[in-house]
């Protein structure tokens, strides 16, 4: 029994570890396009035109949408997180005076594919792990135009 208890601890340590990494890769992620954002004056004509998951999102269009969106979803891939599970939030920009504005982005992630999503024990259940995360981090940083 004891042997059975470590196994299953093993298990959810492992799957934490999985939820962990993933924040780490959204947070590189997010600040890789908050930051490419800061001089992007430009950026405030193209919020509410498109969005990140528009399929007619185009580098013609809205470029600087669409080099922040790219930016993002690559450096999530190159990472190992399945674009298709990201949701890039569009920028929001509030002027807090004197030329400087805040810009607010939020990236979210749906982790489903879990080793243990599918398991489920008689009685215990799943020891209060979920069988998905939505995983979210919000970053806001300040510029000067």
């Amino acid at each position: 029994m004891t042997l059975i208890f470590l196994l299953v601890m093993l298990l959810a340590a492992f799957e934490m570890a999985r939820v962990f990494t993933t924040y780490l890769t959204l947070v590189s992620s997010t600040r890789h396009g908050a930051l490419y954002l800061v001089d992007k004056q430009s950026m405030l004509n193209e919020v509410g035109r498109s969005h990140c998951q528009d399929p007619e999102l185009n580098q013609s269009e809205t470029p600087t949408l669409y080099e922040f969106c790219r930016r993002i979803i690559e450096s999530a891939q190159t990472k190992g997180l399945d674009p298709a599970r990201l949701v890039i939030s569009d920028p929001v920009y509030t002027e807090i005076g004197n030329g400087r504005y805040e810009i607010f982005v939020s990236v979210t992630y749906a982790l489903d594919d879990l080793f243990t999503s599918t398991m489920n024990f008689p009685i215990i259940g799943r020891m209060g792990l979920p069988s998905s995360y939505q995983i979210r981090y919000n970053m806001t940083v300040e510029t000067v135009w």
